[in-house]
């Protein structure tokens, strides 16, 4: 007879009789257990059940990181977050400066929308005491909203005059879009003075680009 389960099951009682009314003795029946059986069946079993719940959980949580990590790529892929992350400052000059912090990569053909939040302060009294422009690869283009709204677009590699308060912290606040022609590179915040004076110009940390790749 072959084998089932942990044990080797007990021949059928030969007493028992098919559709009699005699006691049935389960110790007597085929594959019958004895306590110590059941008892050590079920810890086999529960044991399994535990290592193929241990095995299932490895690999939902393996499946999950993977999940994860490739959320996070696709995500770098469409957003950029551009952080500053330290205090820029410019004296008595007007050329258009690189930023070092605030500028992103892009490739051939695509196509960006982006909100800047700039952060800076100067001494100067003027009403515009600053200005910003862009760069970006040849043969893409760069615009930014009109400051009155509405569906003005504004080419943003001209610089633009920034409303000033004299010693107090101003927060300019833009969005862009930026269509790439056949050349990958970068598009590069830059910034300067609009009348060299002999005072710090300074742009700050906490300043920002949100990108949105859209094509």
């Amino acid at each position: 007879m072959p084998k089932m389960g942990l044990f080797t099951p007990a021949p059928h009682k030969t007493t028992h009789q098919d559709a009699g009314d005699d006691e049935l003795d389960v110790t007597g029946l085929a594959g019958g257990y004895s306590d110590a059986q059941a008892s050590a069946v079920a810890a086999a079993l529960i044991a399994t059940h535990a290592a193929v719940a241990i095995t299932h959980g490895a690999t939902d949580a393996i499946a999950d990181q993977a999940d994860i990590a490739t959320h996070a790529a696709l995500f770098g892929l469409h957003t950029k977050l551009v952080l500053k992350t330290a205090d820029e400052i410019v004296n008595n000059s007007t050329t258009q400066q690189n930023d070092n912090e605030l500028l992103f990569s892009v490739a051939a053909n695509e196509v960006w929308w982006f909100v800047l939040v700039l952060r800076f302060i100067t001494a100067a009294s003027s009403s515009y005491a600053s200005k910003t422009s862009f760069t970006i690869p040849t043969g893409g283009g760069i615009t930014r909203e009109s400051p009155s709204g509405g569906s003005s677009e504004a080419d943003a590699t001209v610089a633009q005059n920034l409303d000033n308060t004299s010693n107090q912290i101003i927060r300019y606040h833009r969005t862009y879009l930026y269509i790439g022609g056949s050349s990958a590179g970068t598009v590069q915040l830059q910034w300067a003075q609009v009348t060299a004076e002999a005072y710090d110009h300074t742009v700050k940390a906490d300043s920002f680009i949100i990108a949105h790749k859209l094509a």
